[in-house]
């Protein structure tokens, strides 16, 4: 009866958590010490949740994340109005900052108000995206556009990408 016991448990363990099933069949044998272990090893599993978490955390204040080692590209599609002097990442208080410094050379040629889109990308997925609009601008004059993710783990992002753009002067949409 023991034995169809375990193999129970062990199935319905599967089925569930790995955890479950190990703390069934050791709690059937009376061997309180298999036990003890038993939870403690789910009590791991709990323990490197929370030091992922922490890690994050502290990634998120900008402690350990490197922002340079972020791949960044700019699509330009004002090219002859505006030009993208540089472009960056940076953490800020946990916040990852997209930025492009850009000087208008033409600003009678820009139909609307100056867009920044953004996004940040987890590997193959989009983790978040952002705009900054600059409403006022003259020619010849430079200025810094920035996008923010302050939900984004920096430490986890891969890439980032800045798209320029002319937008009507009505609300943008993303």
């Amino acid at each position: 009866m023991t034995s169809t016991r375990r193999t129970f448990l062990t199935r319905i363990g599967l089925a569930t958590s790995g955890t479950v099933a190990l703390a069934g069949c050791s709690g059937l044998s009376g061997d309180s010490s298999s036990e003890e272990d038993s939870n403690s090893g789910g009590d791991s599993t709990t323990n490197n949740s929370s030091s992922n978490a922490s890690s994050s955390s502290t990634s998120a204040d900008g402690d350990t994340a490197d922002p340079s080692a972020i791949e960044g590209e700019v699509e330009n599609t004002l090219d002859g109005a505006v030009t993208v002097d540089s472009h960056r990442a940076s953490v800020d208080d946990g916040t990852l900052l997209a930025q492009a410094s850009v000087t208008v050379t033409d600003a009678a040629a820009i139909d609307g108000n100056l867009l920044l889109h953004g996004e940040v990308w987890y590997s193959k997925i989009a983790a978040g995206n952002d705009i900054d609009v600059l409403r006022e601008f003259e020619s010849d004059q430079s200025y810094d556009l920035t996008t923010q993710f302050p939900n984004v783990d920096p430490a986890k992002v891969e890439k980032y990408t800045l798209r320029l753009e002319a937008v009507a002067d009505k609300q943008p949409q993303n």
